[in-house]
């Protein structure tokens, strides 16, 4: 598993790097209860007719950025969700993602009505809602900046269920675990000097294509 990694020549901090791997190993995990960012844009927050909505409880978003000291996550464009409606994977139609959300709201077809549903995230961009896709070889474009991991691999499930509006609420229980790793930076160090890549391997699969997890 290879993670390509830019740097500026004369990094004077430390920087941060994650990876998604399998749930087997993990290193200074991610929680899924970290401080909320502000919104980066005007959330629409109406119901589309004849459609039914899922909010996520605000705790769990599926990017992220480092501030020094912990992970805040977001949601971004293009992140879908799948319920498990009568044996049958349905994803989201919409949502209120305009960019980056610390919170956001995804909308299923028809009227829902059943007390719970097994709600899956699979990845940003990912078509297929039975298939986690956690890639061998990762790169971040940008120090302190974890957005790949939505499409490098993170995933999730959850149980939402039925409020009084007929809407649901949901909090995903991420099920990768990540890597982080912050090069330091030495005045000893030449000017020239940089990492370009990390190389990880383990005695068990930590990338690969999975459809182990579960919807119930």
């Amino acid at each position: 598993m290879e993670h390509k990694l830019r740097k500026g020549r004369k990094m004077k901090y430390s920087y941060f790097w994650a990876l998604p791997v399998a749930s087997l190993l993990s290193l200074a995990g991610c929680s899924n209860d970290d401080t909320l960012q502000a919104d980066n844009g005007k959330q629409q927050n109406t119901v589309p007719a004849g459609m039914t909505e899922f909010a996520d409880g605000g705790l769990t978003r599926t990017a992220g950025t480092y501030d020094g000291s912990a992970i805040k996550f977001y949601w971004t464009s293009g992140d879908k969700l799948w319920i498990n409606n009568a044996g049958t994977l349905t994803i989201s139609t919409k949502d209120n993602i305009t960019a980056k959300a610390p919170t956001a709201k995804f909308y299923f077809p028809g009227i829902l009505t059943a007390p719970k549903y097994n709600v899956r995230y699979t990845g940003n961009g990912n078509a297929h809602g039975d298939k986690v896709t956690i890639s061998p070889t990762q790169s971040q474009s940008a120090p302190d900046d974890a957005s790949h991991i939505g499409t490098d691999g993170d995933c999730g499930t959850a149980e939402a269920s039925r409020q009084g509006d007929g809407s649901y609420t949901f909090t995903l229980s991420h099920k990768a675990s990540y890597l982080v790793f912050t090069p330091y930076y030495s005045p000893e160090f030449a000017e020239d000097v940089k990492v370009t890549q990390i190389k990880v391997t383990a005695d068990e699969a930590i990338a690969g294509e999975s459809d182990s997890m579960t919807m119930g």
